[in-house]
């Protein structure tokens, strides 16, 4: 999501009283976007160990989770494919629906499968399309975009140091 100019201003102006350093101006950064980077990476730093207080930041705690749980998840999707794959296959190949010989596929032994195995079979099914279909890397970006988002918001609950001066940003 794309932040507001004046937003952006507050975020920079109360991070920059955070580090104790100016924000780069665009002209800056365009000149030396690594050194930018290096700002703003500060900044964020140290913007996370001003909210580690899980009482205080539980929404951000929490998004932070959710972040990790599907970026997590993402690591492990070949693995949840296989295992859903291998699932179904041996649960139709125990229960006689597939063989490795002539006839390949028994399409009447479909009927006589007990509902412990349709069970199993529809589990594994919905794990292989959530695996497949659901877990993607826009599903992580849009979980670390909802994550960044309540950090930065967390910069309106946090109150600036008594001894920091109010920096204005230069253009």
């Amino acid at each position: 999501r794309k932040i507001d100019p004046v937003t952006k201003e507050r975020y920079h102006s109360f991070l920059s009283n955070g580090i104790g350093r100016d924000f780069p101006t665009k002209a800056q950064e365009n000149r030396d976007p690594q050194a930018a980077d290096h700002v703003y990476g500060s900044s964020i730093l140290w913007l996370r160990a001003q909210t580690r207080d899980p009482k205080r930041f539980g929404l951000l705690l929490n998004e932070s989770i959710s972040y990790g749980f599907h970026r997590n998840l993402l690591g492990l999707k070949v693995a949840g494919i296989v295992i859903a794959v291998a699932t179904i296959g041996s649960v139709l190949l125990l229960q006689g629906v597939i063989s490795a010989k002539m006839p390949f596929l028994e399409f009447k032994r479909i009927l006589d499968l007990g509902f412990s195995t349709w069970i199993a079979l529809c589990y594994a099914s919905v794990m292989l399309c959530f695996w497949a279909f659901f877990l993607t890397e826009e599903t992580v970006k849009r979980c670390a975009f909802v994550y960044a988002d309540r950090l930065l918001q967390s910069c309106e609950t946090l109150k600036p140091n008594r001894t920091q001066k109010t920096r204005k940003r230069t253009s």
